[in-house]
């Protein structure tokens, strides 16, 4: 009887095995199920930054964090839900491996022992141009947490590996000694070049002054060509600072938001402390009833992989990058995503799943498995003349006519229905996102209010195809946006 108990218990165990595993198999919202956060143990037990470490445990394909005694710690591959590949990063000290799924953080009952070594410099350039890449090769280079041009700090690299070192040059004054920091352990290690490092001859940033405007309205885009304007480092209208792209010839600046017109000495900053005076009363107006934002010409890239334009802020009408997701998730109101399985783009609601937030990566790692705050929704304006799209053809009118001065909530939610659709597909017909679409966007809170509403009016839907012909991450779409202040 001893032995036929056994077997049934061995039976019992290898079912309840096999459909854990088949449930596993075809589970997608892994937060609300599977095996609990755990970590068994992890080998080797010591390295150098740059050591691949495998952990063991459960529940590790959740993970979406590692520090290794506090220090960030890269996630190199999941293999499955028990067992994890991480890499020791330049931050790392000895210590307790930490990981959290964005819930639960458990840490290893054992220490790391980072084995702390030198960078040494084999080869650098001893001249470059302004925002210049260069390159530095040696040894051990993986382990540089910082560099310094003189007494000028650069904390972030192009490329980093343990034999190259990337980085792009900043204005500095002189010639300067190349500074590498690293970890030791109990201090901040330093290794530098011979003091022979210098920028080629500086030419200073000229502007076209003939072609600067009198004034312009909040939130428009203004350009100021001129030469060598790569180098400008601030735009500030009065004291507020400007969000703008450059290249040498061209300052593409949007003008940032007051809440009347004022009139501000418009400045370029460059080189640090230095700058030229574009306008001494400059004129920003505001438009006459100033409760609309208007963010033109504004493009959003699907979870190409890259640090790009993945997060739209209403608000603010400016983009954030994957690796800005912890510092501004909660100003997060579009996102875009694609899916080649489905061969569609999609706009989505940020908190409508947490799937929406883990297909984009942040320096090789994936953002943590969780909801957005902000709950956003769609509708497709009706340009019909009469019923039901009465007055969605009043707004659908006023944005494509460029005339809509005026949003309020209160009153838009009496005139027409509240946008209900938690997406908008490129391959929908009946609801799409398409060229010549607008879409009325609603922000709520969490019991159902309409916060504030805007109309998204679409540019273009740029679909990239990869090597099969299937919708690439690396596609776009670009849009005109009307938002409630």
């Amino acid at each position: 009887m001893r032995k036929l108990s056994f077997a049934l218990t061995g039976l019992i165990a290898l079912i309840s095995l096999c459909f854990t595993a088949c449930n596993d198999a075809v589970e997608t919202e892994t937060p609300s199920g599977g095996a609990n956060l755990e970590l068994y143990e992890f080998q080797p037990a010591s390295g150098p930054v740059g050591t691949r470490v495998t952990l063991n445990g459960d529940g590790l394909s959740r993970v979406s964090a590692v520090t290794i005694g506090g220090g960030a710690a890269k996630i190199q591959e999941k293999l499955n839900d028990k067992q994890l590949i991480i890499e020791v990063s330049s931050t790392a000290v000895s210590g307790k491996i930490s990981l959290s799924d964005g819930t639960n953080t458990v840490d290893s009952e054992e220490a790391f022992t980072v084995e702390y070594v030198s960078p040494t410099i084999t080869t650098y350039p001893k001249t470059a141009d302004i925002d210049q890449e260069i390159v530095i090769t040696g040894t051990h280079l993986d382990a540089v947490t910082k560099l310094a041009f003189g007494e000028v700090m650069v904390e972030e690299f192009v490329n980093q590996d343990a034999d190259e070192l990337i980085v792009k040059v900043p204005f500095f004054e002189g010639v300067v000694s190349i500074i590498l920091f690293y970890n030791t352990g109990t201090e901040e290690g330093q290794v530098a070049t011979e003091q022979d490092f210098q920028l080629n001859k500086v030419e200073q940033p000229e502007v076209d002054s003939e072609n600067i405007p009198e004034s312009a309205e909040t939130g428009s885009a203004m350009i100021i060509t001129g030469s060598n304007l790569n180098v400008i480092e601030k735009v500030l209208f009065g004291e507020k600072e400007a969000i703008f792209s450059k290249n040498e010839q061209e300052l593409n600046i949007t003008v940032p938001s007051f809440d009347e017109e004022t009139v501000v000495s418009l400045n370029l900053v460059y080189f640090g402390d230095q700058s030229i005076e574009v306008a001494p009363q400059f004129k920003v107006t505001v438009p006459e009833e100033a409760n609309v934002l208007f963010w033109e010409n504004r493009q959003i890239f699907c979870q190409s992989g890259e640090n790009m334009a993945n997060f739209f802020d209403l608000n603010k009408g400016i983009f954030y990058t994957p690796c800005q997701y912890e510092e501004k998730k909660s100003e997060i109101h579009l996102v875009l995503v694609s899916s080649s399985t489905n061969n569609r783009i999609r706009l989505a609601n940020p908190n409508n799943s947490s799937s929406t937030t883990r297909v984009f990566r942040c320096d090789d790692e994936t953002l943590p498995d969780e909801k957005m705050p902000n709950i956003v929704k769609f509708r497709n304006l009706n340009e019909a003349l009469s019923g039901e799209g009465e007055n969605d053809k009043k707004y659908y009118d006023a944005v494509r006519n460029n005339s809509l001065s005026s949003i309020s909530s209160s009153v838009l939610v009496t005139e027409i229905k509240k946008a209900t659709g938690s997406n908008r597909d490129h391959n929908n017909d009946t609801y799409p996102l398409a060229a010549g679409e607008i879409l009325l966007v609603q922000h709520y809170d969490t019991d159902g209010n309409v916060i504030k509403s805007g109309f998204i009016d679409i540019i273009s839907i740029n679909e990239v195809l990869d090597e099969d012909g299937n919708t690439s991450s690396k596609s776009s779409m670009t849009f005109n946006c009307y938002f409630e202040k």
